[in-house]
């Protein structure tokens, strides 16, 4: 935290990573520092008052039920993710594979995150340990949904003539196994008849 939104400011105090801030203003431009370009901010911490470089500050994040865990991307480009563990102030931070990131999903515990990697139709599904970053699933994905501790994929199997086959795959506990559900997803289309097991798609 600084007395002035600039390198050239002061240094009041130094916060710790993952502490909650209040922001009260923000600088007219933006400043490039370490390849990223943000505006400084003016923050309210612990009832003293300073400036603190955008690029260092995460403006949403989540939180497990206890409010214990809290997670968050790296800006500007999202391209890792930074766990802090309230309890025993553990810090953890590894990097994120693929291009168009659309968000991150938890179970209740909060010991896993899965991270889709989105495109139009279909994507493609990571899956991390949250507590030292091992990836666990790596696959691509026609939709998927967490109840509870239980995360079920239709995992793309077979694709037609204007649509795909996906089956069900369980991600539970660390552990992956097939499901009991199939079913068809769309497709791009072509100029080619579309296969007639892919009626009721379109």
């Amino acid at each position: 935290m600084r007395n002035n939104p600039d390198l050239e400011g002061k240094v009041l105090f130094e916060i710790e990573r993952g502490t909650e801030v209040e922001v009260i203003a923000e600088s007219e431009k933006e400043m490039a520092i370490d390849k990223m370009n943000a505006k400084w901010f003016k923050i309210k911490w612990d009832q003293k008052e300073g400036w603190a470089y955008g690029g260092f500050i995460a403006f949403a994040y989540y939180v497990n039920s206890g409010r214990d865990i809290k997670v968050w991307k790296d800006f500007p480009d999202n391209r890792a993710i930074n766990v802090y563990y309230l309890k025993n102030k553990k810090f953890v931070t590894f990097p994120l594979e693929g291009y168009s990131l659309r968000g991150l999903e938890f179970p209740a515990s909060f010991t896993y995150v899965s991270v889709n990697n989105q495109t139009d139709i279909t994507g493609h599904l990571y899956i991390y340990q949250l507590d030292n970053g091992k990836k666990l699933y790596d696959s691509p994905h026609a939709g998927f949904k967490w109840e509870g501790e239980r995360l079920s994929i239709n995992q793309p199997v077979e694709q037609l003539v204007g649509c795909g086959r996906w089956t069900e795959v369980i991600f539970e506990n660390g552990n992956v196994a097939l499901g009991s559900k199939t079913g068809i997803h769309g497709s791009h289309r072509d100029n080619r008849e579309i296969d007639p097991r892919c009626k009721g798609v379109y």
